[in-house]
């Protein structure tokens, strides 16, 4: 350690400072004008002068401070270290330093900044300021910006011009913004809805200084909210004004729920004095404070009547006690339920009321008073008379009529079953009530059917009167009626009600009727098939007579064989419709373009007739899947009727158009495409008696014809799954409308090869139980150039077959007749000579063409089919056709 200097060494010192000074050029007025404290310490801690800045305090007298060193000054341990270090890292580097240290002083621990830079290799010089002050007011102004920057309230400032310049979070979050960089620089107006809003509270500001108040803000993204706000202006230390700074707080949920109070209180005070029922206040001793109209009007009073009178006064006396025990009763803590009581009117009647009576509490729990509400039941109770009235004259009708009432839950059980229920089924009701309705159906087609009804009223639709078969309890089927309806209440579905009329009396009277109505039928049919018969036999028999007269006459024989031939044909038509008419008839169909068949064959039906044909058919029209043949008997046996209707001539008119799926909802088809064809004739008519009976068979107006052909046409329409209708005014026209379904899918329509015969060549076989088609069919073949075997029966068929296939010279093609009476038919035949031959090349023949081989004849394993009687050129052509496509 250095021993301490003398003041004579100390001045010594100074003196040679201050030359050093000198040759430094550092004038000594520049020296003493700074303000702060000036230390030369040496290397190891001695002052060696020092001076008190102008605006500085010595903290210790200076002749205790020169010659001293830093560690007699008082610093703790933690400074001392501090100052030490920067000496000896100032004199090695020779760089300033700068650090803060604290000593004690009169006025208290204070603060310094000491900036400290080397002199030369032992001493430093050192310059300390008192940041005591600085450092309070840095300490409070952090504390403030805390304040500010952690306040749940938006605090901003802004300058003069009112640009914001300072925002804290909560500023941020309830404006919406993300960032300070979005707000800084914006004017306070951006902040407000109303911008008129802003120019009233910068003029109060500026006025007075502060402003408080409440604004409607708008946030970043253009919704609004009620805002609070307090604001003062920012002055500097002349006065003047340079800012301003803010609070705000977001009170929207605050005025939604003074809002919401206010609405309540409305709402209440419109429920107390709106409300339908009467509404009594009374104090915890039984006087009315306060009532609604109601209560005074069913009082038959004024309010003024009622209020500060004890509830007692509009109770029946009888009911006092009662009442007393129910008020102890709230007054324990107990709710009471809705109630019946008499009360009593100002002018002393009584009536029914139900009320309800509730403890109302104040916010510390306590009792404050009672609030009754009470209805006046009178018309209830009256009401609930009437509807037991009502009850019992159900319950008699119920029990009295003869059908069968049952009503069921949405889970089919049993609810009612009524007497004609029991009448009807031989279910008492003991037996049924409660189980399911379903366990007394045990034929699963009928239960199907039931669960189908049942499904289609539960959602929500009405079952009108259908016709079906229900069993009685023994077992025996009973034909009913059945209708049913839901059960609904207020809107709820609560089950089903049936209703069953037993109609097996009125079936029976049905079915005898028809039993004499098909008698009539009969005896009509043989009538008509008599006649038209007799006609053609005696139209073929005198041809044949004449054919014998004029056997030398060639031309004359040529005709009679084309009468004879035309007569037949005309037979063979008979046969067709009555065909055609019986039950189970199906037409062959293949796609045709209907458009030329209308044209084709009403000009044929109308040749030599004084009446013409307008037609309106579109070149668009679809395609339809027909049997041709069936078709133009349709066309003619209309045509014709039309035809008959105009004696004196006029003309037909023949429309058809495109029918789409939505224009047929209302008619009896299935969903689908269909053509409608309107034939309409401006003839005699058809009176409205008798158009219901146009389609029946044999009926008919006319003097001529046995009236086989619009029940014909009625049939062929039917079996292709089309509709015919009848629309007529008598003495002006008559309208026949036809539906038929559409193909689907465009098809090629094939152009028919004209009816010509046509020579062959192969061996045939002819199978056919008729000795005379045998005999003629097998001639026919021959002149064409066929080599013709012929079989009685398909036993005889089959060998014959079989023995050719031995022989290598086997049949090209067999035609096999489908009915041999006691004897094997072509249907069984052809299934044997595919298994000789899987190739075997065949056609179905038959004089029933209602049979379904014919139509479908490829599903039995032929390859044609031809219906009999055929013409040569038919036949000819068919073998040809099969032939050739032989492999």
């Amino acid at each position: 350690m250095t021993t301490k200097a003398t003041y004579k060494e100390l001045e010594q010192r100074v003196k040679h400072l201050e030359k050093e000074f000198s040759k430094r050029n550092r004038p000594e007025a520049v020296f003493q004008a700074i303000p702060d404290l000036i230390f030369i310490i040496s290397k190891d801690g001695t002052f060696i002068d020092y001076k008190a800045g102008c605006n500085s305090t010595p903290v210790i007298p200076i002749d205790q401070i020169i010659g001293g060193n830093i560690r007699d000054l008082g610093f703790s341990g933690k400074y001392l270290k501090i100052i030490n270090k920067n000496i000896k890292e100032a004199i090695k580097d020779n760089k300033a330093r700068t650090f803060e240290y604290e000593i004690k002083t009169p006025e208290g621990m204070e603060t310094f900044e000491c900036r400290m830079v080397s002199l030369n290799k032992n001493e430093v010089l050192a310059i300390a300021r008192d940041i005591t002050k600085h450092k309070q007011f840095e300490k409070e102004l952090r504390l403030k910006n805390t304040v500010f920057e952690s306040s749940l309230t938006a605090n901003s400032t802004a300058d003069v011009n009112g640009n914001i310049n300072h925002v804290n979070k909560s500023f941020l979050k309830i404006w919406g913004y993300e960032n300070k960089e979005e707000v800084i620089g914006k004017p306070l107006s951006h902040f407000f809805f109303n911008k008129k809003e802003i120019i009233s509270v910068l003029d109060k500001l500026n006025s007075i200084g502060e402003w408080k108040g409440e604004f409607l803000a708008r946030k970043k993204n253009d919704d609004t909210f009620f805002s609070q706000g307090f604001a003062t202006v920012v002055r500097d230390t002349s006065g003047k004004i340079v800012g301003y700074q803010s609070t705000c707080l977001d009170i929207t949920r605050r005025k939604k729920s003074d809002e919401t109070l206010h609405n309540n209180e409305k709402r209440y005070r419109a429920l107390f004095e709106d409300n339908n029922d009467a509404v009594f206040i009374f104090s915890l001793d039984g006087i009315h404070q306060e009532v609604n109209n109601q209560a005074a009007e069913m009082l038959g009073c004024l309010k003024k009547d009622i209020i500060g009178r004890p509830f007692s006064d509009f109770t029946s006396k009888k009911e006092h006690e009662n009442g007393q025990e129910k008020i102890e009763l709230l007054m324990s803590g107990k709710r009471l339920p809705f109630y019946e009581r008499t009360f009593r009117r100002i002018d002393g009647t009584e009536f029914p009321a139900e009320i309800n009576v509730s403890l109302v509490f104040d916010s510390d729990g306590k009792p404050m008073h009672f609030q009754s509400i009470v209805r006046d039941i009178t018309k209830r109770k009256q009401i609930a008379l009437d509807i037991e009235k009502r009850q019992k004259h159900l319950e008699s009708f119920l029990n009295a009529i003869p059908e069968a009432i049952v009503s069921l839950d949405p889970s089919h059980n049993i609810i009612e079953w009524n007497p004609g229920a029991e009448k009807i089924f031989g279910y008492t009701k003991s037996e049924v009530v409660g189980k399911n309705i379903d366990d007394l159906i045990t034929n699963k087609e009928i239960l199907g059917e039931a669960k189908k009804f049942s499904k289609k009223v539960l959602s929500g639709k009405v079952l009108y009167p259908q016709e079906t078969i229900r069993y009685r309890k023994d077992g025996t089927p009973v034909n009913v009626i059945v209708s049913a309806s839901p059960i609904k209440i207020r809107g709820k579905l609560l089950g089903i009600v049936g209703i069953y009329v037993d109609i097996s009396m009125k079936k029976s009277i049905e079915e005898e009727l028809k039993k004499a109505d098909k008698l009539e039928s009969l005896a009509i049919l043989a009538g008509g098939i008599a006649h038209d018969f007799n006609n053609i036999l005696a139209s073929i028999l005198v041809n044949l007579g004449l054919f014998k007269l004029y056997e030398d006459d060639e031309a004359r024989t040529s005709a009679k064989v084309k009468e004879i031939e035309s007569a037949v044909l005309r037979a063979k038509d008979l046969t067709r419709q009555l065909l055609t008419f019986s039950k189970g008839n199906a037409p062959i169909k293949n796609p045709a373009s209907i458009k030329e068949l209308l044209e084709e064959t009403v000009k044929f039906s109308l040749s030599g007739s004084n009446v013409k044909c307008k037609s309106f058919i579109p070149e668009d029209l679809w395609k339809v899947e027909i049997d041709k043949g069936q078709i133009s008997q349709v066309i003619q046996n209309i045509t014709i009727n039309a035809d008959q209707a105009m004696p004196e001539g006029g003309t037909i008119e023949v429309r058809a158009k495109n029918v789409p799926e939505n224009e047929i909802q209302n008619l009896a088809l299935k969903q689908g495409r269909y053509i409608r064809i309107d034939f309409t004739d401006y003839g005699i008519g058809i009176s409205e008696f008798h158009l219901k009976n146009i389609f029946d068979p044999f009926f008919t107006t006319k003097q001529k014809g046995g009236g086989l052909g619009l029940s014909t046409v009625f049939s062929i329409i039917k079996n292709h799954n089309g509709l015919i209708n009848v629309k007529s005014e008598l003495g002006k026209s008559t309208t026949f409308f036809i539906y038929l379904p559409a193909m689907k899918k465009k098809s090629e329509i094939k152009i028919e090869e004209k009816e010509e015969t046509v020579s062959g060549e192969g061996k045939v076989l002819l199978m056919d139980d008729d000795e005379m088609i045998l005999k003629a069919s097998g001639e026919l073949l021959r002149c064409i150039g066929y080599d013709v075997i012929t079989a009685k029966d398909g036993s005889e068929a089959i060998k014959l077959y079989k023995n050719a296939k031995n022989s290598k010279d086997p049949f090209d093609c067999v035609i096999l007749d489908l009915t041999i009476p006691n004897g094997m038919g072509g249907k069984d035949t052809i299934l044997e000579l595919l298994k000789i031959d899987p190739e075997t090349k065949s056609i179905a023949s038959s004089g029933y063409s209602v049979d379904p081989i014919i139509a479908d004849y490829e599903n039995y394993g032929f390859t044609g089919a031809i219906p009999k009687p055929y013409v040569i050129s038919d036949l000819s052509q068919l073998l040809k056709k099969i032939l050739n496509n032989k492999n």
